[in-house]
């Protein structure tokens, strides 16, 4: 969460002339209500069955690059059919610059809206703790501290 993976995704895709797929948005879409309208109305535990079925419903054949929600590698298996059908890349980024990034969108995101800044350096912290065992599985893992096009290069270069 927060780590540029829609960004990235878009001018990665745009560089290799790939198709971009955000299942966040794929799920919207399907739904038509936003992801935190998903979490209130049908909770957790549905959403995450949700990204389930949109990951699979992918076609692994296509030219594409998917970015996924924060949680979609460490729920469901996820992460094994991903890294089955896919190259698995994680952004990762430092706490302060995941915090600076989500503190700019705190209403969009359900899992720390209406915290205070504190709050969710916090929820970043406990977050990771849970969830790097996933994230360092990936296949490329790389360093993205708000350099959107240094970022790309190196990703590409590792492809």
């Amino acid at each position: 969460m927060g780590s540029g993976k829609t960004t990235i995704g878009t001018v990665l895709a745009e560089k290799l002339d790939y198709d971009f797929v955000d299942t966040d948005h794929l799920i919207e879409n399907d739904q038509k209500k936003s992801i935190e309208k998903i979490f209130k109305t049908q909770g957790e535990s549905r959403f995450r069955d949700m990204e389930k079925q949109v990951l699979r419903s992918l076609d692994s054949s296509k030219k594409q690059i998917v970015a996924t929600g924060g949680g979609m590698p460490c729920f469901r298996a996820n992460l094994k059919w991903m890294k089955k059908n896919g190259l698995c890349i994680f952004l990762k980024m430092s706490v302060d610059n995941l915090q600076y990034n989500l503190c700019h969108g705190l209403n969009t995101r359900p899992k720390i809206a209406g915290l205070d800044p504190f709050a969710v350096r916090q929820k970043i912290i406990e977050d990771l703790k849970k969830r790097n065992h996933y994230y360092l599985q990936a296949d490329i893992v790389i360093r993205n501290e708000n350099d959107i096009d240094q970022t790309v290069q190196r990703i590409i270069k590792r492809l």
